[in-house]
């Protein structure tokens, strides 16, 4: 009985024994597998940053070939378009050598003395005036410039270069964007130039609009005096006839022909001129329309008349209805007698637009 007792006793131990034994296994078991864990992201991060350094030394690298392949290209650049323009010179040079060659061989079979391509090439190098002479006898093109500006042809000859020498893509759209710049200084430039010329012919205009009107005022000055003489001549001659010295009786107006002095309306509604001698006379205008037909008349003779247009509306009514009695028409109506230069025309009347 005691047997069995402890038997069971030590299998409980044995069990417990071999339950805590299974939980440390698997604590140190756990403990393994995160240092793994660990150890390997470690690792990760590890290689990411050689990764990163390297990545960096890289494009470093890079950029420095980049930046001294930049630099290269763009002397190459600058270089190559030098000789594009000397090749463009040169072209010219040895075309007019060549036909001035050709030239002197058709005299040399003539009997005159022949110069080679090459010795007209040397002298008109040498001597560019004898080149100049040439081109305007029209044997050769000569020398002439383009009428374009120096600095386009300058950036398009870079341009041209880039592309001939495989520049990096880099340079050539620096210098596409130099051949835009340039373009729109000079467009700029040329607007301003436009700009100023218009202004000068403005204040060339102006100017000799300000020399006529000097001209003018100096002109009317002189005419106004002039105007100011016959306008107190014809108010003294108004004044005599006014008294009968010069007509053939008294109370007549202008040349002796009695003169309105007023109007009245008859039975009829016609409109009765009351003549300066006491005679009256049907104008033959109804009162209703007798108004505006002096209106129309006034207007009428202002237009003819530039005197005229100066009187007081009161004489202007007078005259006008004297028009219509049919009484005379002076060829040019006397101006009022003017108490200052004031009263004299206005300087626009006489300016054309």
């Amino acid at each position: 009985m005691s047997g069995l007792i402890w038997a069971g006793i030590g299998k409980g131990i044995a069990d417990a024994g071999t339950t805590f034994g299974s939980y440390m296994l698997k604590d140190i078991e756990d403990q393994r597998r995160r240092d793994d864990e660990e150890r390997r992201e470690a690792n990760a991060i590890k290689r990411a940053e050689e990764a990163d350094r390297i990545r960096a030394e890289r494009e470093e690298k890079k950029a420095e070939t980049l930046k001294q392949r930049v630099t290269t290209e763009t002397a190459q650049v600058e270089q190559r378009a030098t000789q594009i323009g000397t090749e463009r010179r040169t072209a010219r040079l040895d075309s007019d050598a060549t036909r001035l060659g050709e030239m002197s061989a058709k005299a040399g079979e003539e009997g005159d003395i022949a110069l080679s391509k090459e010795q007209m090439l040397d002298l008109i190098r040498k001597d560019p005036a004898l080149r100049e002479s040439y081109r305007k006898s029209g044997l050769i093109e000569g020398a002439a410039e383009s009428t374009r500006d120096p600095r386009m042809i300058a950036a398009e000859d870079r341009v041209t270069a880039a592309m001939g020498i495989g520049a990096h893509s880099s340079v050539l759209d620096a210098y596409t964007k130099a051949r835009k710049d340039t373009l729109d200084e000079i467009r700029r430039e040329n607007e301003q130039k436009r700009a100023e010329a218009a202004q000068a012919a403005t204040d060339l205009r102006l100017d000799q609009q300000g020399r006529k009107t000097d001209a003018l005022i100096q002109y009317l000055g002189v005419k106004g005096d002039a105007v100011e003489r016959n306008a107190e001549t014809a108010e003294q001659r108004e004044a005599r006839l006014a008294k009968g010295g010069g007509g053939k009786g008294s109370g007549s107006g202008r040349g002796g022909a009695p003169t309105v002095r007023s109007t009245k309306t008859d039975s009829n509604g016609d409109e009765i001129a009351i003549m300066s001698d006491g005679t009256t006379k049907n104008l033959g205008i109804k009162s209703a329309v007798f108004d505006s037909r002096v209106a129309n008349t006034i207007s009428a003779m202002e237009k003819s008349d530039y005197n005229f247009r100066q009187l007081p509306e009161e004489e202007k009514r007078k005259r006008a209805v004297e028009r219509l009695a049919g009484g005379p028409r002076p060829a040019s109506t006397p101006a009022p007698s003017p108490s200052s230069s004031s009263n004299r025309p206005p300087l626009n009347s006489f300016v054309r637009n």
